[in-house]
C-alpha cells in the first residue's frame, strides 16, 4: 500500500517597486505575472521542474515616490515566506541599497530588469533592457 503525498510548492517573489493605480485601463499586475505562471506552468509539464511554482507578489511604492526601505522591507517580507527567488525590482535606484542588504542577510537570488551594472554580485543577476549609458 503506498501513501500518497502532497509536495510543497517551490515559493518564488515577484517584487514590484511601485505601486500601480487600481483604475488603469489595463491590468498591469497580470500583465507581469501571468508570464511567469505560464512558464512555471510549463516547467512543471515538461519535468524540468519537479514541483508547482507559487508566485508571492508584492507591490509597494520605492523610489523616486517612496523609499528604498519600504523596497528592502517587502524582500525581506518575501525572504520571510520561504521564497527560493526574487524577480524585480524595477528602477535602479532601489538596486543598489537592496543588494547591499541581499549581500549582508539576506543571500537569496534576485533577478532585476534594472539596468545598473552594480547590481551584479554572486546573489543578484540581471535582465536589462538596456543600460543607464544607453
Amino acid at each position: 500500500m503506498s501513501i500518497a503525498t502532497t509536495v510543497a510548492p517551490i515559493k518564488f517573489g515577484f517584487l514590484a517597486d511601485m505601486r500601480y493605480p487600481d483604475d488603469l485601463s489595463i491590468d498591469v499586475r497580470n500583465d507581469m505575472l501571468l508570464p511567469f505562471e505560464l512558464v512555471f506552468a510549463d516547467g512543471l509539464a515538461e519535468g524540468r521542474i519537479d514541483r508547482p511554482v507559487e508566485i508571492v507578489y508584492r507591490e509597494v511604492d520605492g523610489l523616486p515616490r517612496g523609499s528604498v526601505k519600504a523596497v528592502i522591507d517587502a524582500y525581506a517580507e518575501l525572504v520571510d515566506e520561504g521564497c527560493l527567488g526574487v524577480f524585480g525590482p524595477f528602477i535602479s535606484e532601489n538596486t543598489i541599497p537592496l543588494k547591499e542588504e541581499i549581500e549582508r542577510r539576506f543571500r537569496v537570488a534576485f533577478i532585476s530588469i534594472c539596468s545598473s551594472v552594480e547590481w551584479l554580485c554572486q546573489w543578484t543577476f540581471a535582465l536589462p533592457t538596456g543600460s543607464i549609458t544607453d
